[in-house]
């Protein structure tokens, strides 16, 4: 039994899961890392309420009516419950850490 690589393993199934691939050669490191900066990110899908400031609420008069109607979409889908994380930016799928090992065996985020 080998308790890195069994976590590793671990995370490297429940990112794909979410549609993050992760090579399965990775260091463990870097897959522990990956997998916590993209739950970080990632917003679990439930209904939310949704409060509008009163700029917003005076801005959206003046948007153009496309725009008006995709902001009404995105509400839309917050209550429901839907899941927003494609609205997100693609970096969150496809999550690049690069890291630098130092000789003592530590590393660093660069």
């Amino acid at each position: 039994m080998n308790f890195k690589k069994d976590l590793r393993d671990i995370r490297i199934k429940k990112l794909d899961s979410l549609g993050c691939n992760c090579r399965l050669d990775e260091d463990y490191n870097k897959v522990l890392l990956i997998y916590e900066n993209f739950k970080f990110k990632y917003i679990v899908p439930q209904p939310r309420i949704v409060l509008k400031s009163l700029e917003l609420k005076q801005k959206n008069k003046e948007l153009d009516i496309f725009y008006q109607s995709a902001l009404s979409q995105i509400i839309e889908k917050l209550q429901k419950g839907d899941d927003i994380n494609p609205y997100q930016t693609d970096r969150l799928i496809h999550t690049k850490i690069k890291l630098k090992f130092n000789d003592d065996g530590s590393y660093e985020i660069i």
